[in-house]
């Protein structure tokens, strides 16, 4: 998901026309983000709900590489055209029923939790009220997207592939119950059903499945937007322990339009790379300027391997 969306935040007071449209790196091909806008705060439910649906699948512990949900990219749009004609399972802005909640659990994919679980895993102070904010926010945006997917290969390997989809989705939907409500009628505590019954959805549990995802301490939460953008976008997806990146491609991937390079300076070191060095995420990082422009080279602890425990332990989240 990291790959796959581009950051989307409103410019000003001024609401952005949709779709908002740009080119994947893979192929060149247009993507789309067809309604509402896209930061640090939707990624982080990503995370969560993929870390979430994982200890589900094993038992509470992280599970072991499982078999995918396609065979192949031919599978995947098959299975998007079947999903294009399907209805809603559920009405997201208002409270579900035991009916609903049985519709739900009858599907193959879903995760409940409440709101204690999501502040446990996220480590952020937030309210009832916030967090079904965030929930709503993050499912009703729609995407048409090139998808990275992981799938077998000839050799029985799983290897990255790119899916064309051909309609707008979202990542979930789901449904909530109050469970605590005052006297005055604020709602204290929610208890939510997520299902990912979309195509995005089930690409984005195939790649969990797969074990397409890395896992982070979630301190990376309490870093600035940029920081948080930067990692996920340029720095989580590969083993190197260095990186040599132009301050342009930093701008697009992170979608900055200030055309001031010292602005645009100012802005990735003190609030990106500097947290980022600060929390542990990099160990250092360097500028240098040259005939093509502004360049940093960026240094990162190597990736190490931890058992299951240590890192439940350590209230690690995924980044899908």
């Amino acid at each position: 998901m990291n790959k796959a969306i581009l950051p989307l935040v409103r410019k000003g007071k001024e609401d952005m026309e949709f779709p908002f449209s740009w080119e994947d790196d893979s192929l060149q091909h247009a993507c789309y983000i067809n309604y509402g806008y896209w930061n640090h705060r939707n990624y982080m439910v990503l995370d969560v709900l993929g870390y979430f649906f994982l200890l589900k699948e094993g038992g509470n512990v992280l599970p072991e590489r499982t078999p995918p949900i396609f065979d192949d990219l031919d599978s995947i749009e098959t299975r998007e055209k079947e999903l294009n004609q399907q209805s809603r399972l559920v009405q997201q802005a208002q409270p579900i029923t035991t009916e609903d909640i049985s519709i739900i659990q009858r599907q193959k994919y879903w995760v409940k939790f409440d709101d204690s679980d999501f502040r446990r895993f996220t480590s952020l102070k937030i309210n009832s009220n916030e967090i079904l904010k965030l929930l709503l926010d993050t499912s009703r945006v729609e995407f048409k997207l090139v998808y990275p997917v992981r799938l077998r290969d000839d050799k029985d390997r799983f290897k990255e592939n790119s899916y064309i989809m051909n309609f707008f989705s979202r990542l979930f939907e789901f449904g909530y119950i109050n469970k605590e409500v005052r006297s005055d009628g604020i709602v204290r505590s929610r208890e939510y059903y997520i299902v990912f019954n979309t195509i995005l959805g089930e690409l984005f549990v195939n790649n969990m499945k797969t074990h397409n995802f890395d896992l982070i301490n979630n301190s990376l939460y309490n870093l600035p937007y940029s920081a948080q953008i930067l990692y996920r976008r340029l720095l989580v997806h590969n083993d190197l322990t260095q990186q040599d990146i132009n301050l342009e491609t930093i701008k697009e991937k992170l979608n900055l339009e200030d055309e001031n390079v010292t602005n645009l300076r100012n802005t990735i070191e003190l609030n990106a790379l500097e947290p980022l060095k600060q929390y542990g995420f990099i160990t250092d990082y360097r500028r240098t300027e040259g005939l093509n422009g502004v360049k940093y080279s960026i240094w990162k602890p190597p990736k190490t391997f931890e058992s299951n425990n240590k890192l439940l332990q350590k209230s690690t989240v995924i980044i899908g």
